[in-house]
């Protein structure tokens, strides 16, 4: 079994959130929306080139769209699972770990988001065919200790 593993340093963020808006036809339809904020599509990109690195996911370039990958390699179209520890810097939102024990504080995010924005990178960055395969999700969100790096522990295997 092959076991794929890494660590993305930097803040984590959130996938942004469905947003219902009314469609102006007459008929009261409504449209869903995907709203990201710039930080989490930066948080995404880094994810995706930091797995991309760690992995050795070389993507095949024509112009500026990715039109397969290079080096033989095929993203995996089995079923996994995945693990994945995100660490939330406490000083970010002004707290403090004895304050405030566990990082549930509005601005470090749904645990479930993280994941999903998560997900996302593992199929951007060429690891996976599509989040769809993740049969298993082990996720955590943790306060970072003093000196350590703020960021996600990730670790993928085959189903």
């Amino acid at each position: 079994m092959r076991l794929y593993s890494g660590f993305v340093a930097g803040r984590p963020r959130t996938k942004g959130s469905l947003t219902p808006q009314p469609v102006r036809n007459g008929r009261g339809q409504m449209k869903i929306r995907m709203t990201d904020t710039a930080e989490s599509r930066l948080w995404l990109a880094e994810m995706v080139r930091s797995i991309r690195a760690e992995v050795g996911v070389k993507p095949a370039v024509s112009g500026r769209k990715i039109v397969g990958w290079a080096d033989g390699w095929a993203p995996i179209d089995v079923p996994v699972w995945v693990g994945a520890t995100f660490f939330i810097d406490p000083v970010w939102g002004g707290h403090s770990v004895e304050d405030w024990p566990y990082p549930t504080a509005a601005d470090c995010g749904d645990t479930d988001k993280l994941a999903r924005a998560f997900g996302d990178a593992l199929t951007q960055s060429g690891l996976i065919k599509d989040d769809r395969l993740i049969m298993q999700w082990n996720v955590a969100k943790v306060w970072k200790l003093a000196g350590d790096l703020a960021g996600v522990s990730w670790m993928l295997g085959l189903a």
